[in-house]
């Protein structure tokens, strides 16, 4: 007798076997941890751009369309949404779930992108944190700004903080600093304490003691 006849031979025996598989096969299936739609973390990069004092339809068609047109030429990325404010537009990229985003930090040099804070940032530094735990730094290296890296690194060595707040240098509802005749104007106009331009670090004339 080989083992197929003895099922052959037995209809009932048979029968319920075959019931009995189906059912734990069912009941087995129902118990696995896996979810039919399972929440997936794709690759995303946020995208933050001001244009103070626009309006939030120039913002639109002046900013965030032309850079929409940009983003979408790059490899892997699949959605773009944006939204766009009174001097301000913010555009989340999404990418493929393949698609390796570890060279943002070169982006992060030019403060273009959004990244989760840490506990420890949290902490230390919450002036730099927004409401939703996200923060745009700027990164800086000896090899970027020398200069800058110095002074952030001496504070870090005073205080144990690695960060300090960076804003951008204008006057309200006027374009960012391009020359150094618009910086020593936005400094005295906007009563600083002190100017560091170049090599040299210049105090407010009207604070001197």
């Amino acid at each position: 007798m080989n083992f197929s006849e003895l099922f052959i031979r037995r209809p009932v025996m048979t029968t319920v076997l075959t019931v009995s598989v189906i059912f734990f096969g069912i009941l087995g299936y129902l118990r696995l941890p896996v979810n039919d739609l399972p929440a997936v973390d794709y690759p995303v990069i946020q995208v933050q751009v001001s244009y103070p004092g626009a309006s939030p339809d120039t913002v639109a068609n002046a900013i965030a369309t032309p850079l929409e047109r940009q983003f979408m030429q790059i490899n892997g990325l699949e959605l773009i949404t944006s939204k766009s404010s009174q001097g301000n537009a913010s555009m989340t990229l999404q990418f493929a779930l393949d698609k390796n985003i570890d060279g943002a930090d070169y982006a992060a040099q030019f403060m273009t992108v959004t990244f989760d804070c840490t506990e420890r940032m949290k902490r230390e530094c919450p002036a730099a944190v927004h409401v939703d735990g996200t923060a745009r730094p700027q990164l800086v290296t000896s090899t970027s700004n020398p200069s800058f890296h110095r002074i952030i690194s001496e504070y870090h060595r005073l205080t144990g903080i690695p960060s300090v707040i960076n804003t951008s240098f204008n006057m309200h509802e006027e374009p960012i600093v391009c020359t150094p005749d618009d910086a020593i104007r936005a400094f005295l106009q906007g009563n600083l304490d002190y100017l560091a331009i170049g090599n040299f670090l210049v105090a407010h004339p009207g604070h001197r003691r």
